[in-house]
C-alpha cells in the first residue's frame, strides 16, 4: 500500500509539472484515477517480473509504455490517440504470447524489413488454438471473446469510425 501511494503520487505530480494537465481536473477524476493507477502497477510490476525471462522482452515493455502513455493523454481529453494506445496494448499481448513459441518469426520481425505484420485475427486464432486458452475456456471464460469486445471500439478510433473522433453533428436534409 506504501508503494501503491508512493507510486501515485508520484505519477499525480508528473501529471501537472511535466504533462501540463490542470490539477482541478486530477481533483475531480482522483478515485478513478487511483483505481486506474493501481492496475497500471500490476501490469507494470507483472511485465518487469515476465521481461526479465525471455529474450523478446520489447514487447513486454512496450505494453507498460504504451497503457502509461494512454492514461496521460486521456487526462489531456485526447482520446482518440489513447485509444490507439489502448489498442496497440492488447496487439503487442498476442504478439508476446505468439513469439514465445515463434523464435523463427521473432526472428524474421527484427530482421525482415519485408516481413508481413501479424494481423489481430491471425493472433487471435493462434490464442484459440493454444492448451492454456482452451483449459480457461473448460472453466467458463474466453478470453479471445474478451480480447475482441474490447479491441473492436478500439479498432474503430484507429480508423476514425467512432462518432467521438470528429465531434460528429446530426444534420437534416431537406429535400429540393
Amino acid at each position: 500500500p506504501l508503494f501503491q501511494k508512493d507510486e501515485f503520487a508520484k505519477f499525480r505530480a508528473n501529471l501537472v509539472a511535466i504533462w501540463s494537465i490542470d490539477n482541478s481536473r486530477l481533483v475531480r477524476w482522483e478515485p478513478q484515477l487511483k483505481s486506474i493507477h493501481k492496475r497500471y502497477l500490476s501490469l507494470a510490476c507483472a511485465s518487469t517480473i515476465v521481461g526479465k525471462r525471455v529474450k523478446h522482452n520489447e514487447y513486454v515493455h512496450s505494453i507498460v509504455e504504451a497503457s502509461h502513455l494512454s492514461m496521460v493523454l486521456t487526462l489531456k481529453g485526447l482520446m482518440n490517440p489513447s485509444c490507439v494506445l489502448l489498442r496497440q496494448t492488447i496487439e503487442l499481448s498476442l504478439k508476446f504470447v505468439f513469439f514465445l513459441t515463434h523464435p523463427t518469426e521473432y526472428s524474421w520481425t527484427i530482421n525482415r524489413d519485408d516481413y508481413r505484420e501479424l494481423t489481430f485475427q491471425s493472433l487471435l486464432e493462434y490464442l484459440e488454438r493454444t492448451d492454456e486458452h482452451k483449459n480457461i475456456v473448460k472453466k467458463g471464460l474466453n478470453i479471445s471473446d474478451k480480447l475482441s469486445e474490447r479491441y473492436q471500439p478500439l479498432s474503430r478510433y484507429v480508423h476514425a469510425h467512432s462518432k467521438g473522433f470528429m465531434g460528429y453533428k446530426a444534420v437534416s436534409i431537406k429535400d429540393g
